[in-house]
């Protein structure tokens, strides 16, 4: 292993700068792309425990996340997928207008149909 390894990079840790408890589970924007064009397409990360607010807590970036939804269309698998903090689910598509949303990764095993309350996420895959 190289000298400068620090971690996988699975797990990051985060500050809580929102005010209230983020719960284990909850989602956390880490960026968001500035148009439904920007390379830079965004990025969440998952609570792995409550994180107290101005706490430091771990969030993880990468593996598979079942995570609530609102799917209005089917969705394949390996399809991009995104986050709508608004109403704090996965959706099927782009927003149109700003505020662009992130990225939540890509839909994961088999194919999620329209009206699914959840859907299973490989986090942060462009």
């Amino acid at each position: 292993m190289a000298t400068t390894f620090v971690q996988e990079g699975i797990r990051e840790p985060l500050v809580n700068t929102t005010g209230a408890t983020i719960p284990s589970g909850g989602v956390v924007v880490l960026s968001s792309p500035a148009s439904a064009t920007d390379p830079n397409l965004g990025r969440i990360g998952v609570a792995v425990d409550a994180i107290a607010a101005n706490a430091t807590g771990v969030m993880e970036t990468a593996w598979v996340q079942r995570l609530p939804a609102n799917l209005t269309a089917n969705v394949a698998q390996g399809a991009l997928v995104f986050w709508d903090a608004a109403t704090n689910q996965v959706v099927a598509a782009q927003a149109s207008a700003a505020p662009f949303l992130p990225v939540a990764g890509r839909a994961f095993g088999s194919a999620s149909v329209a009206g699914a309350t959840t859907i299973e996420v490989l986090l942060n895959k462009h």
